[in-house]
């Protein structure tokens, strides 16, 4: 879906933590490949009927309507529109509906959602898996669909607590995150990523995860 909507300029999804975001203590391992249950975010269209005939089952309907609401942006709309055709496509007698919104940060979290099902984007704000992470406690205004599960939150406590980033932290950030794809209290579809086209002569440039995209204040051209 990134591939088809963004280009190249996509990465699949591994978890809600996005690559490169942040490394281990001895700065080898990737907390985005690392993440448990990669396997819930995985194109499983029979896995989907499956569970959408169930679904349809309990509750006694042969026909759901579903609205789709986007933040009016770069690609949205055409990801709005090809993540309808796949649902529909895929899942007999389901109707999407497409809503634009205007959307703005909002404080109250009791304010109603736009639609049933929402499209955003997050981004994180410092390089540590907890920017993320902490986005999708029950206190948090940034979970707009009102996710809970009180151990996902005392885990993100513990690590939000942890006096320094280590081992146990570590587990700790994982174990949380295993959580929240288990229970999709999120779905992340893709990472948005940065294609360059660098001179090979150009040295010392920084391309950040977070903040400011490139940093040239080291950079030097060599011969």
């Amino acid at each position: 879906m990134g591939q088809d909507t963004y280009g190249n300029a996509s990465l699949p999804a591994q978890g809600i933590v996005p690559a490169g975001l942040s490394r281990g203590v001895r700065g080898t391992a990737d907390f985005a490949a690392s993440q448990p249950n990669q396997k819930t975010l995985k194109y499983q269209p029979q896995v989907a009927q499956r569970e959408w005939r169930h679904a349809l089952s309990q509750a006694g309907l042969t026909k759901v309507t579903l609205t789709l609401s986007y933040h009016e942006a770069l690609n949205s709309q055409s990801l709005a529109k090809k993540l309808q055709h796949q649902l529909t496509k895929t899942l007999p007698g389901l109707t999407i509906k497409l809503k634009d919104r205007d959307w703005k940060f909002d404080d109250d979290r009791s304010a109603p959602l736009a639609g049933d099902l929402n499209l955003a984007t997050q981004r994180a704000q410092y390089a540590d898996p907890l920017s993320m992470l902490s986005l999708y406690t029950s206190t948090s205004t940034a979970n707009t669909g009102h996710w809970r599960n009180f151990d996902y939150d005392d885990l993100v406590a513990q690590a939000s607590n942890a006096p320094a980033f280590n081992a146990r932290r570590w587990k700790t950030l994982l174990k949380a995150d295993g959580i929240l794809m288990q229970h999709q209290g999120v779905t992340p579809l893709f990472q948005p990523a940065s294609t360059y086209l660098v001179n090979p002569h150009l040295n010392g440039v920084q391309f950040n995860t977070v903040g400011t995209q490139s940093n040239f204040k080291e950079a030097y051209f060599v011969k």
